[in-house]
């Protein structure tokens, strides 16, 4: 969904290798079931997508943005989506 949505606006999205993809699978269950999973995990795969050009890293899981932890490294799905609504309801 995401994907689509960028490319249409121009915007390259860069994905993460296979193996990169496969750990952060593995991070997205242990935080469905409810393993101690820290955001450092998550801020080297993103250091490594800056490292092959990404400028910005959109966390388009819930259970990833629960771990971000209001860190503005991220785009926060969840908080885009809540400030959406917001603004609509006004």
């Amino acid at each position: 969904m995401f994907h689509r949505a960028f490319e249409s606006f121009g915007i390259d999205v860069i994905i993460p290798p296979q193996d990169a993809q496969v750990d952060l699978m593995t991070i997205i269950y242990d935080i469905k079931r409810g393993a101690a999973v820290t955001a450092e995990a998550l801020s080297d795969m993103a250091e490594n997508l800056r490292g092959s050009g990404a400028q910005a890293i959109v966390l388009g899981c819930t259970e990833l943005c629960v771990i971000a932890n209001g860190s503005s490294e991220y785009i926060n799905t969840l908080e885009v989506l809540a400030e959406a609504v917001l603004k609509a309801s006004m």
